[in-house]
This record gives structure tokens, sequence and C-alpha cells, in this order.
């Protein structure tokens, strides 16, 4: 079993950053980490930092979609480009599979990532060239059992990064599922945009002047700005008054 990660921080953390210096040192290692990005973000077709790292996305995630299907998909079309008859070494191949603005994830599809990092069965038919992608076998008595001969199990580390809070102070629903069956946490730290307290939430950028934008879904790198407590509710009272 591998283990499932959640990286979190406010706006302007640097949470992209540490993604793409984590995904450039599997590459430097000649590893294959794939990249998913959710469709949700639409500032950049590339997954991209302020700083100006930047890498192209092998996923990009829609609501409707199932992660098990997208990257079965990705291994078939790779497979096809590089001549391959088998995804299964493609698959064998995948070191860790990372996320961006994993926020914008479906429970349904943080479930799936849970289930990837626990283990997944792949199954490929050299008579029809297709594969599937399904949950772990499991049996109380033998974790082997009904497992048929042409499958392999997999376990794939999971790493996802993105925002714990939405502009009402409140949970996203994948980051609270993750919050809950992550193996393990970590904030990725940033002081206020106003004093050196830490910053917790991401406030609306009190200089922006679209009020049409939503308040919920990030449109711009600027529309929001890391706060500490304190000067969140500040700018909420502000707003309110």
């Amino acid at each position: 079993m591998s283990k499932l990660y959640f990286y979190y921080g406010t706006v302007s953390s640097s949470k992209t950053l540490n993604l793409l210096a984590v995904y450039k040192n599997y590459e430097l290692q000649g590893r294959k980490a794939l990249l998913i990005k959710t469709s949700c973000d639409t500032r950049t077709e590339k997954i991209e930092s302020r700083a100006g790292m930047s890498a192209t996305p092998d996923i990009i995630l829609n609501k409707e979609d199932s992660v098990f299907e997208s990257i079965k998909n990705y291994l078939n079309n790779e497979s096809l480009k590089k001549q391959e008859n088998v995804p299964e070494i493609l698959l064998k191949n995948i070191d860790a599979v990372i996320v961006d603005e994993c926020q914008f994830l479906t429970v349904e599809q943080v479930k799936e990532l849970r289930q990837l990092s626990i283990g997944v069965n792949f199954t490929y038919s050299k008579v029809t060239k297709k594969s599937q992608l399904t949950i772990k076998n499991i049996s109380i008595s033998n974790h082997n059992e009904d497992i048929p001969k042409d499958t392999v199990e997999y376990s794939i580390p999971v790493l996802c990064y993105g925002l714990r809070t939405d502009s009402n102070g409140c949970l996203w629903d994948a980051a609270s599922i993750l919050m809950a069956q992550a193996d393990e946490i970590h904030e990725i730290k940033t002081v206020c945009s106003f004093c050196n307290k830490r910053a917790v939430f991401s406030a609306i950028n009190p200089e922006t002047k679209d009020e049409s934008i939503s308040d919920i879904i990030n449109p711009s790198w600027n529309y929001y700005i890391p706060v500490c407590p304190e000067h969140y509710f500040f700018l909420k009272n502000k707003k309110e008054n």
C-alpha cells in the first residue's frame, strides 16, 4: 500500500511551486509522476506557479470524469504513441500521481485517488487490446483470492495540492475528505497580507473591481489574498457593513 498525501495552504503560499519542485525531482531522477490538473482551473492551460515554473499536465480532469477511466485512457493513448501493446508496462513506470488545485475535485474523485494509493487491479486483454482499472480485490481470508490470472495489482503514491477552505472560511468538499482520509497532511505556510501572522484563510482582495466574479472559484491570481483570522473577519465585517 502506498500513501495519500494532502498538501494545503492559502493562496500565494507556493503550493504549485512546491508541487512543481517535486514533479521536477521525479523527472530528474528519470521517474514518471503523472500530473493531473482540474478543468475548473482556467487561468492557464499548464500547471504554472507565480514564480515562473510550469509543466504540462498529463490529464485534465473534468467534474464528471472518473479518475480510473482517465488514467486508463491516458495509458492506452501513450501505448499507441509508443507503439506499445501493453499499457501495463506504462503503469509500472508511473511512480506517483500528483494533483494540482485538488479542492476542485469531487468527493468521488478523491475516493478514487484514495483507492489508487491503497491498490487497484489492472487487467489488459491482448485479444481486445483494451485495459481495465478497478478497485483491488480484498478477501479477509486471502487477499489473492478470486483474482484473475491476467490481473496485476498496483498501488501508487498520490500527492494532492490545494486549498483547505473557500472564501467563506468553510472546507471544500474535496478537502474535507482529504483531511479525513489522507495518510499524511502537510500545511504549506505563508504570512498574512496585512501583518506578519500566519495566514489561515484566503480572502477576496478588497481592491478587486469586478463584483460579478464568483467569490468561490478563483478566476485570477490577484482575486484572493492570504490573511490571518483577525484580518479575515475584519474584511468580512467591512464588506457586510
